[in-house]
């Protein structure tokens, strides 16, 4: 089947809606994607935007609707099949083999065009690699295993390989989708994808779905606002801003107090987490700390400060190599998991996907895992109190989820992000450790997790926030700690009433 399309369309998605059980995720979606022409994808998350990009690359197909492209029907089998079509993408949640080469990694499941009489050369493929890391302008080696490399590096990696594939397959005029692919990086790392993206668009299109609203109007030709499944709006952005989208994203005006700076209260004098010259070998050295209770603490840094392995250390989760620690005025000689969440304290690590979530299990289940001794009563497991509790969590949360029964993996960014949140609630801890817990998500989400951040700390929780977002980092913390080369380099009060600048942070972290 061919469509009637103009010489310059290169797809088109007509009529097309998809259905989850209890989900209608897209519903009658029309849009056009023309050669040379970067599109932009905005919308709260569960808005429908990562559904469409997976009927684009080959992992749902639509249950009603057709898309054209290049003329043709266009109805992958599965991702590899869309890839050799031309559409390849980057995707929000990594989707990069940690154990294997970065050469390995960059050519999967092209392997047949490497190999010949059986033979896989590998050599060949590395040193195609080298030459896509070199124009890229990223210093890693073809060798390096991918997983031992830090998470910005990764997250190029992907945007890399999405670029590439098509040129190495030969496809005339692909297409790219590219699902968050700056969340996580710095300012260098987030340039070198933008003049990527500009260069690609000389002999390709692009999808770009971000919640970093300036980057669609700065980057995109067009932009499709989506909403409950819906594209409610197509703008040019020479026509609006960042708070007009907005309020096409959600029907609302952005709180201009989005961090809840109001409701932000002194803590305590009670000092319930304290660190004493911490050594974490090959991370940080000589790092002194104290968490007050009902303080929010954020700690910043460049990427390698030590900030993320600050975080896992004080959950437990990265070996103390030197130095004291003690939670609530008592000393945990060698901190492990266990010992940091029986004296209180719950960590969400910033990969909620590989780390926060066991992303094929149901939402009941994902949510009291840490309370099961706590729900098990002589032998017996209390199903009515599991489903009480998690009633009352995604109720308090503002969960969107069909039923408690759901596997996570169904839910949107924002949801599964509310549901690590919500397993620590469970818990009752009363210190909580979080690293960029709003990477990925939308404003509306982002404004209820900073609401219910405010109300715990207001309830004498103890919370650490480790962001890379230094306007987060400034609007919710009490005090800020900076790291700079594994050390903190300063504190600085963040008070409401005298919240510093993201200048007077930068200064201390470069």
């Amino acid at each position: 089947m061919r469509g009637n399309m103009s010489d310059d369309m290169l797809l088109e998605v007509r009529d097309v809606s998809k259905s989850f059980p209890g989900v209608q995720a897209l519903r009658n979606v029309n849009l056009e994607i023309r050669q040379n022409e970067v599109v932009a994808f905005v919308g709260e998350n569960g808005a429908g935007k990562s559904t469409l990009l997976n009927i684009l690359s080959g992992l749902f197909r639509p249950d009603s609707g057709e898309i054209i492209y290049k003329g043709a029907l266009y109805e992958p089998a599965n991702y590899h099949d869309a890839t050799l079509t031309g559409v390849s993408r980057v995707f929000q949640e990594q989707g990069l083999v940690p154990n294997i080469p970065v050469y390995e990694n960059l050519f999967i499941s092209h392997e047949k065009r490497f190999t010949r009489l059986g033979v896989l050369n590998r050599g060949r493929m590395s040193h195609l690699a080298g030459e896509v890391l070199a124009d890229a302008g990223l210093e890693v080696k073809p060798s390096d295993i991918t997983g031992t490399l830090p998470f910005p590096v990764r997250q190029m990696l992907e945007v890399i390989r999405a670029f590439a594939v098509p040129t190495f397959l030969g496809v005339e005029h692909p297409l790219v989708l590219l699902d968050e692919p700056t969340a996580g990086l710095d300012a260098n790392e987030t340039e070198l994808l933008y003049a990527r993206l500009r260069r690609f668009r000389e002999h390709g299109s692009a999808v770009l779905v971000s919640h970093a609203l300036f980057e669609a109007l700065e980057l995109c030709d067009r932009i499709y606002v989506f909403k409950d499944g819906e594209i409610v709006d197509m703008v040019f952005p020479k026509d609006v801003n960042e708070s007009r989208l907005h309020e096409l994203m959600v029907g609302r005006q952005r709180d201009s107090e989005y961090y809840k700076e109001d409701c932000q209260r002194a803590p305590g004098d009670r000092v319930v987490l304290e660190v004493s010259s911490g050594c974490a070998r090959g991370c940080f050295h000589d790092v002194s700390l104290r968490l007050r209770e009902g303080e929010i603490l954020g700690i910043g840094g460049m990427l390698g400060s030590g900030k993320s392995e600050l975080g896992r250390v004080l959950a437990g989760d990265l070996r103390m190599d030197g130095g004291e620690m003690s939670v609530f005025g008592a000393t945990i000689g060698h901190p492990t998991v266990r010992k940091m969440l029986r004296a209180g304290v719950g960590y969400i690590p910033g990969e909620r996907a590989i780390e926060g979530l066991i992303l094929y299990l149901p939402v009941q289940w994902n949510m009291t895992l840490p309370i099961v001794p706590e729900l098990t009563k002589a032998g017996y497991y209390d199903m009515g109190e599991e489903k009480r509790i998690v009633q009352k969590h995604c109720e308090m949360l503002n969960i969107k989820t069909p039923s408690q029964e759901t596997l996570v993996v169904n839910l949107s960014g924002g949801n599964q992000q509310k549901v690590v949140l919500a397993k620590w609630l469970a818990k009752e801890v009363k210190i909580l450790i979080l690293e960029n817990p709003t990477r990925g998500m939308d404003a509306g989400v982002k404004a209820d997790i900073y609401a219910f951040l405010r109300e715990l700390a207001a309830n004498n929780v103890s919370i650490v926030l480790i962001t890379d977002e230094l306007l987060e980092l400034i609007g919710m913390s009490n005090s800020i700690a900076i790291m700079k080369e594994g050390m903190i380099t300063s504190m600085i009060e963040a008070t409401a009433e005298a919240k510093p600048t993201e200048k007077e942070l930068v200064q201390f972290m470069v």
